[in-house]
């Protein structure tokens, strides 16, 4: 029995409220686009000198990116609602999340070329992605030494490797609040 058959709807947790999604054979269930915008996309991404395993990504982190649209906007046309402030937000809500600024930077890239796909086909008039910041890469480096010595003290305190990995993701995604709330 397939996913389709299985549910007519599925529902995900935003913020307190609880929203339902119906699911539409229009669109594709993985990437939640139009079939005709993934499928352009797609073939866009490929006639360019991209490698497959960054194709792969960027559908990848476009599909991350328009499932936590549909949250945000509680339908999967969320296109239309696209705009610089939604992926500021997404931009954020990574970085708080511990997501390394090299992947965050990749995503918000796969992001400005399905806007500036969008775009070239007249969907949308403007790339609202164009103008959404890159994460500066040395922001990580800045505390690198500090979370090394942190580190090395909890290894002293023979604290399981897993737990320590965790400890310094709180920490890296504690830090990566600080710099957003310092921001402005």
């Amino acid at each position: 029995m397939g996913l389709d058959s299985m549910y007519s709807g599925f529902y995900s947790r935003c913020n307190i409220c609880l929203i339902e999604f119906k699911l539409d054979t229009s669109y594709n269930k993985y990437m939640h686009l139009p079939n005709e915008t993934l499928q352009g996309f797609e073939n866009k991404l490929r006639s360019s000198s991209l490698s497959d395993k960054t194709i792969r990504n960027y559908l990848s982190d476009v599909s991350q990116f328009s499932s936590w649209m549909i949250m945000l906007v509680g339908t999967n046309e969320f296109i239309p609602s696209l705009s610089s402030s939604f992926i500021e937000k997404y931009r954020d809500s990574m970085i708080i999340s511990a997501v390394t600024p090299k992947t965050v930077n990749r995503k918000l890239s796969a992001i400005r070329l399905l806007g500036r796909y969008i775009c070239d086909n007249g969907i949308l008039s403007h790339n609202p992605a164009q103008n959404v910041a890159n994460i500066k890469i040395q922001e990580e480096n800045e505390y690198h030494h500090i979370l090394e010595e942190f580190k090395e003290y909890l290894e002293k305190q023979s604290i399981s490797p897993k737990t320590i990995r965790n400890y310094i993701s709180d920490v890296r995604g504690f830090l990566s609040f600080v710099e957003i709330k310092t921001r402005g």
